[in-house]
């Protein structure tokens, strides 16, 4: 229980531990913590920077960017190798995210954060194994593997934006609980990039408009807009995990 400054009794939202026993009895501070351990919100900043960065600009590279990076670079084109490095790293991050979180818990703290970041695990450690062994883009069943790739890519994104904002509201001891609010901000701003590439991508299939006078691409533009903005979020998150601390 919590005393306001006007006598009103109320309950904790956050589990408070103190560094040593508390007398009951008496009126001295105890500094007391949210806690959090180092590890734990450790785990939170390696997960929201692997999938709302490195993950988010990966998926875009190899939806919208196959156009606008199609140069070749160490004999593949520009697109696929950023998108293959920052899968890799997404994938890397969140097994050591994982790994982090359990061997500081020890156990299984129940609720929907924990299963939900158990499926992302799961899922996003078998994607780049099935990529491995993707068959030739010109055989008949490859697009079997491209479905199969994008939806289960869908499912691990949007199960991992469930979890951060489920964690956030875990971790965030500030009274008014701004870190799910800034994640939310982080969200829509990344939606209206995807609305803003995807509505690019249809009208150049419709062959609406083109670049005829060799600028730099349109997808290139937003991407690089995307990424000031999401790298402003991110910081953001990031100062607000480690003040939870």
């Amino acid at each position: 229980m919590k005393a306001l400054d006007t006598g009103q009794i109320q309950k904790h939202t956050k589990t408070l531990i103190s560094q040593s026993a508390v007398d009951l009895s008496s009126f001295i501070s105890t500094g007391a913590q949210s806690g959090k351990s180092t590890v734990v919100l450790g785990h939170g900043a390696l997960m929201l920077i692997a999938w709302m960065t490195t993950g988010t600009i990966g998926m875009m590279m190899a939806r919208y960017m196959k156009s606008a990076a199609k140069k070749p670079f160490l004999a593949k084109a520009a697109w696929f190798q950023v998108h293959l490095i920052l899968m890799i790293l997404t994938v890397i991050l969140t097994i050591i995210a994982f790994i982090m979180v359990f061997a500081d818990v020890r156990n299984w703290s129940g609720g929907a954060h924990p299963v939900l970041g158990c499926i992302v695990m799961i899922l996003s450690f078998f994607q780049p194994i099935a990529a491995f062994f993707r068959p030739d883009p010109k055989h008949e069943r490859r697009f079997i593997f491209n479905w199969g790739h994008s939806i289960n890519a869908l499912v691990i994104k949007t199960l991992a934006v469930a979890a951060i904002f489920l964690g956030l509201v875990l971790v965030d001891s500030s009274p008014n609980q701004w870190l799910p609010k800034v994640m939310g901000g982080f969200f829509a701003w990344e939606v209206l990039f995807y609305i803003i590439l995807e509505i690019n991508m249809h009208l150049k299939t419709k062959d609406i408009y083109e670049n005829v006078n060799h600028k730099i691409p349109i997808e290139i533009v937003a991407l690089k807009i995307f990424i000031v903005g999401n790298l402003a979020f991110l910081i953001a998150l990031l100062v607000g995990i480690g003040q939870s601390a």
